[in-house]
């Protein structure tokens, strides 16, 4: 498979020995937060992967993610991990892990011996901090976080009081446009979509533009960001996306794309 962009996990670019890139170049999308936060992050990647010699060790300030979360995934009731930064900013990390129900969750929260030391160890990975929430995918969000190269992330934001009628009807509209969305992109010979779409609303409310919302969490999987971009310049997105975008009452939209590899 051809590499979504120029450089790779260690900031080499590809085809060319013993080169790297730093700055913000290597972004493929300009960060929507403070740029100066993805530079440095940037850099030291940079720096933690160049230092091989006995004289320059390697940084030991940013622990590799696996050996973080050992400890979640040894807990009872979690089924496994997967983590991802963002596409769009690279100083943001997202850890999703698979537990059994939000009780074996919530058991190990209380868990303070454990659990305080975890969270600690996500600080220095991340430039946001911690919220966990929950959320039931239908399909499990494993069948399409395992298998595609570039997964979409939507969170799609609605007043806190969105009743089970009204999200029954969101989820309705979702199918009507995954199954447009997969009709179209196969009839214009664009194989572009990777597993099969995920859907699940959030357990709890969440914070939107400080207000409490419902939030509906959409994964899709495609080939890469670019098979993402290529279907929304097409006829059939532009025709489409009116059902998303005119759900009713819905508050916002927040978009991203992540690449998961397994704790």
């Amino acid at each position: 498979m051809a590499p979504l962009g120029v450089v790779d996990a260690d900031l080499g670019v590809y085809g060319v020995k013993r080169l790297k890139v730093a700055d913000l170049n290597v972004c493929r999308r300009t960060p929507s937060a403070n740029c100066a936060n993805t530079a440095m992050t940037n850099a030291e990647k940079a720096a933690d992967s160049s230092s091989t010699s006995p004289s320059r060790p390697r940084r030991t300030s940013r622990p590799a993610l696996p050996a973080a979360v050992a400890t979640l995934t040894q807990q009872p009731g979690c089924r496994g991990a997967r983590y991802s930064r963002h596409h769009e900013d690279a100083a943001k990390l997202t850890l999703y892990v698979d537990w059994d129900s939000v009780a074996a969750h919530e058991q190990f929260c209380a868990k303070t011996d454990l659990y305080a030391p975890f969270v600690a160890s996500l600080a220095p990975l991340s430039t946001t901090a911690p919220a966990p929430y929950h959320v039931a995918f239908e399909p499990p969000a494993k069948g399409v976080l395992d298998v595609a190269p570039a997964v979409e992330v939507l969170h799609l934001n609605f007043p806190a009081d969105y009743g089970a009628e009204k999200q029954g009807v969101v989820l309705k509209k979702f199918g009507e446009f995954f199954a447009i969305s997969e009709k179209a992109a196969g009839a214009q010979g664009m194989d572009l979509l990777v597993g099969s779409p995920a859907v699940g609303w959030a357990v709890e409310e969440r914070e939107f533009k400080e207000e409490k919302a419902r939030v509906l969490v959409v994964m899709i999987g495609w080939k890469s960001v670019e098979a993402h971009m290529q279907y929304r310049d097409t006829d059939a997105f532009r025709e489409s996306i009116g059902m998303i975008r005119g759900l009713e009452a819905m508050k916002g939209i927040s978009v991203y794309h992540v690449a998961c590899a397994k704790a």
